[in-house]
């Protein structure tokens, strides 16, 4: 049986499956889909919550990591706060 992560592994996770370095950037839905369904179902909500963030404002930030991060603050932070799956 596999660990399940918490949110923080998650996001880990599913930034591994981004690259904005290349022309275009990439973005690996698969990928990310993967990470989260490793999540346990409290993790998988504020994921969830990041994500929604991430996609509604990559139009406004382009591909600033450190714009989205801004941005997503709070939705962030609840993540970080659900460390396990307890």
């Amino acid at each position: 049986m596999c660990k399940l992560l918490g949110c923080p592994e998650e996001l880990t996770c599913a930034f591994g499956c981004l690259n904005f370095m290349g022309n275009p950037p990439m973005i690996s839905v698969s990928c990310i889909a993967n990470c989260a369904a490793d999540g346990c179902p409290a993790a998988q909500f504020f994921f969830d919550q990041v994500a929604n963030c991430l996609l509604a404002n990559i139009g406004s930030c382009g591909p600033s990591i450190s714009c989205l991060m801004g941005m997503c603050q709070s939705e962030i932070a609840a993540c970080l706060g659900k460390l396990t799956c307890n």
